[in-house]
């Protein structure tokens, strides 16, 4: 595994999954408050997001993601749209910067001093 906090890395897109279906991801860029809470209302309990980022020539370099489990839909909703409002201010920021921030919304000051069981890092082979 490599670093993703490169210069040149350009986030492409983040994206909402519910039960690790990826092929069914629902951009958050582009999806509006309303269609995101129906979305979440008809989830599963297991929702992810993740943040894919590309280098200069659009070429896939990594993602990274977290996933939080909630039975209550309600619950579900409301800790996820406060995610995907949270995530608008982090669109210009560096991977780590990402990470570091979403790590924040989890309640976790460092990967260095705990790290949570549903936080993924990943990069793709170069």
């Amino acid at each position: 595994m490599k670093w993703l906090d490169h210069e040149n890395l350009v986030r492409s897109s983040v994206q909402l999954a519910s039960d690790g279906r990826w092929e069914d991801a629902v951009p958050i860029e582009s999806t509006d408050p309303l269609a995101l809470r129906r979305w979440l209302a008809e989830s599963r309990p297991d929702v992810a997001i993740e943040s894919v980022y590309r280098n200069a020539s659009g070429s896939l370099q990594g993602f990274f993601g977290f996933r939080r489990i909630f039975e209550d839909a309600e619950e579900r909703a409301s800790f996820w749209e406060g995610v995907v409002k949270a995530t608008e201010a982090y669109q210009s920021l560096a991977p780590g910067q990402q990470l570091a921030a979403w790590l924040g919304l989890l309640g976790v000051p460092s990967m260095l001093e705990a790290t949570p069981s549903g936080t993924q890092l990943v990069s793709s082979p170069t």
